[in-house]
């Protein structure tokens, strides 16, 4: 069974987990919704990808984007991050 996307958002807000997702537009209305609801989570990094081998992010490159993100000193918590932008 596929659980909701609510679900693994509040199982990562209950572990303290930031929340990486390849489905960055459900989890964009999602972080909105929790928002207009005054509630709290780890953070949200999304990644875009096109289904092109040539420009898609690698996990690699998705641990040095992580790995600048938290470099920056920009908070997380609460926040939405694209990946891609810290390639």
């Amino acid at each position: 069974m596929k659980a909701d996307d609510s679900v693994h958002l509040d199982y990562a807000a209950q572990n303290k987990y930031a929340l990486l997702t390849f489905n960055p537009d459900d989890f964009r209305d999602l972080h909105d919704q929790w928002q207009q609801q005054n509630r709290s989570h780890s953070g949200i990094l999304l990644v875009y990808r096109d289904n092109d081998v040539t420009r898609d992010m690698r996990y690699g490159d998705m641990v040095r984007a992580i790995d600048r993100l938290l470099a920056s000193g920009l908070s997380i918590v609460d926040q939405v991050h694209i990946l891609n932008q810290w390639r």
